[in-house]
């Protein structure tokens, strides 16, 4: 690959690219790209963590501390876990992520710098990475992801070293894997199937990784086939696929369309330098099938992505063109392009839910007495964990087939017009509240007076017990006479 491949020494801007200049402006970069969703979210007054997932986080650890079990098992809880001894929950939720995250990116500039990749191409995938809403994602709305990022950086990082002692803890890193994250297990076996075709790795040192973390994937997982309903991912399609993929189309995640560009142009020169990516081409498939069930798919992709968009945007860098203005004004077009995209999908993230207003309104419900909450699955880990309410979604994802049963009933509920059809479902279903906002109604009902809307003005059935700044909490009247 070209990106390998080292140069004589530039002039002009590229004079300044020391290894010492790219580390220090990769540092000062990455903490405040990783500082700023949470500094600008609470100067603009709001102070709640950012998505649903941090939630849920949260709930296990109050779990684990009561001797209770229902999540999924997860090693960052446990960290979490000793942190809280300490430090509130909320804060922790803010810290840990963000710590992992600036270290896994020291490792990953580690990384390039043992393969060896000449400055300029490094400076170029780190600067594409660093600006990708997919890395933004990871350490804002799935936080849990960042540890294990950390632990199978370190895992590879130690594989490159020569001493005996770094390859032992490589191979134990890798092989507790499994027990991270089932996806990262799979990309970790691609990688070093990967690393063998390309790098000076030993055979039988990848040989025996992969041989031990499929032993250990198999004895971890083996319950999912003699109970298909303990720990069975939710595997519904809740993307689109370029909703998914391009984040200037809304997505929460994904790349921006220059990235993507840049990319499908680095993917091009790679395969015309006959290079042996096979197992990198694979990777992103892979990637890009999961991303449809599992935003977080793109937290892994975006690494890949990042190294092939710099191939891409160095061979537009490094192409001789008739007009340098028009070279010059195409390359800055690029950069802005790259960056826009950084900048909107992270105006989106600091206004993103929940706000004050949301935990308000959740608060206000806790002093109920307990019974299932209706709404939109956003408001899973949310309902749980501040209203300490039981949601209608089972999203510890302990029971699939009962989530696509529920669907199907609350997707009736939204939209029948028949009393008689409703009360046999919330009577099914023990639903005792309906949390509604703006949101909600803009995308599920296109009428005022449609399905659940107009049920809901139904005094024998429903009371309004809040109404605040578009948030609605209904009470179902017959929830307790049935």
């Amino acid at each position: 690959m070209n990106i390998n491949k080292n140069h004589k020494k530039r002039k002009g801007i590229f004079g300044y690219l020391t290894e010492r200049n790219i580390l220090v402006c990769f540092l000062i970069i990455s903490i405040v790209i990783i500082s700023s969703p949470f500094l600008l979210r609470t100067l603009l007054g709001n102070h709640q963590l950012i998505g649903n997932i941090p939630y849920y986080d949260s709930k296990c650890v109050e779990d684990i501390k009561n001797n209770s079990f229902p999540c999924v098992f997860d090693p960052y809880h446990y960290v979490q876990l000793v942190f809280s001894f300490i430090l509130p929950i909320n804060l922790i939720s803010i810290i840990l992520p963000a710590l992992f995250t600036f270290i896994y990116l020291i490792i990953f500039y580690l990384i390039l710098t043992n393969l060896k990749i000449e400055r300029f191409s490094k400076s170029l995938i780190l600067f594409i990475f660093l600006t990708s809403p997919a890395f933004v994602y990871s350490y804002t709305f799935y936080p849990s992801i960042s540890l294990t990022l950390l632990v199978f950086f370190l895992s590879f990082l130690l594989m490159l070293k020569d001493p005996k002692i770094a390859r032992f803890f490589s191979f134990l890193l890798f092989i507790l894997l499994p027990i991270f994250n089932i996806l990262a297990s799979i990309i970790a076996v691609i990688t070093l199937l990967l690393a063998k075709t390309n790098l000076k790795i030993k055979k039988e040192d990848v040989k025996k990784k992969v041989i031990w973390m499929l032993i250990v994937s198999f004895f971890y997982f083996a319950p999912l086939y003699f109970k298909p309903n303990l720990l069975l991912p939710n595997l519904e399609i809740r993307n689109t696929f370029f909703q998914s993929v391009i984040s200037d189309l809304g997505g929460m995640a994904g790349f921006g369309v220059f990235v993507i560009m840049l990319a499908l142009i680095g993917f091009v020169v790679t395969i015309k330098s006959k290079e042996k990516l096979y197992y990198s081409y694979l990777m992103i498939v892979l990637l890009l099938v999961t991303s449809l069930y599992f935003l977080y798919s793109f937290v892994y992709l975006s690494f890949l992505v990042s190294i092939f968009a710099a191939i891409g945007l160095r061979k537009i860098i490094k192409m001789k063109w008739q007009l340098k203005l028009i070279k010059t004004l195409t390359i800055l077009a690029l950069f802005y392009g790259i960056i826009f995209s950084f900048v909107s999908f992270g105006v989106r993230v600091v206004n993103s839910e929940p706000n004050d207003n949301t935990i308000n309104a959740l608060l206000f419900l806790k002093p109920y007495e307990k019974g299932i909450v209706l709404s939109d699955q956003k408001y899973t880990y949310l309902v749980e964990n501040v209203a300490d309410m039981p949601f209608i979604f089972d999203e510890s994802f302990k029971n699939q087939r009962k989530n696509i049963e529920i669907k199907n009933d609350v997707n009736i509920l939204f939209h029948t017009r028949d009393v008689e059809e409703l009360k046999i479902l919330m009577h099914k279903n023990q639903i005792a509240y309906v949390i509604l906002d703006s949101d909600i109604k803009n995308r599920e009902w296109k009428l005022e007076d449609d399905g659940l809307l107009i049920m809901l003005t139904n005094d024998r059935l429903f009371k309004n017990i809040y109404k605040n700044q578009g948030i609605e909490i209904w009470e179902y009247k017959l929830y307790y006479t049935d």
